[in-house]
């Protein structure tokens, strides 16, 4: 079961648009955990590897999109020693869209974090994260049509945003 008390968030890099190049580093705070855990490890935060380009999730197409339905995903999951995460532990615990479920648990299992201890020797950390699908009018040529934005001002609720451009839709002449 995830924990749901936070730990303070030290410093944070912004993820910025989908289209940029290169590894952005954030550091991310994990659930403390109970003092008389003896596998705990003191340590709390871990650097967050962001690619954007590839680990922003997709809006879904479909009748989510047909619809511009907007929603918000709460998603729970682990991270090993390695900075990868945990294969299948990757859980929704809130989807106010059902489409939306998938895309997310796509995208946060290809999440990478900068290893914190070794193999077999530290446990793997539970966290989670909110990420909100948002949709933007006017795509333009040449800009990010998936930008990214985190919302880090609570202590307990992590929030990615991701606005997905759509194209105007235009009169015939």
């Amino acid at each position: 079961m995830p924990c749901s008390r936070w730990s303070c968030l030290l410093v944070v890099l912004l993820a910025g648009c989908a289209g940029a190049q290169g590894v952005r580093p954030i550091l991310w705070a994990f659930p403390d955990v109970p003092r008389d855990d003896p596998t705990a490890r003191t340590e709390q935060s871990l650097e967050l590897v962001w690619n954007d380009s590839t680990a922003l999730p997709e809006y879904p197409n479909g009748p989510a999109l047909w619809t511009r339905t907007t929603s918000e995903v709460v998603v729970a999951f682990r991270v090993r020693p390695d900075g990868t995460i945990l294969p299948g532990s990757v859980q929704t615990t809130i989807v106010a869209v059902r489409d939306f479920r998938q895309p997310t648990i796509d995208a946060v299992s290809r999440w990478r974090f900068v290893p914190f201890g070794e193999n077999g020797r530290d446990p793997t950390r539970w966290t989670q994260i909110g990420i909100g699908f948002l949709l933007g009018e006017g795509c333009q040529p040449g800009r990010p049509q998936r930008v990214a934005r985190w919302d880090l001002r609570s202590s307990t609720n992590k929030m990615l945003y991701v606005t997905h451009c759509i194209p105007e839709l235009r009169s015939p002449h």
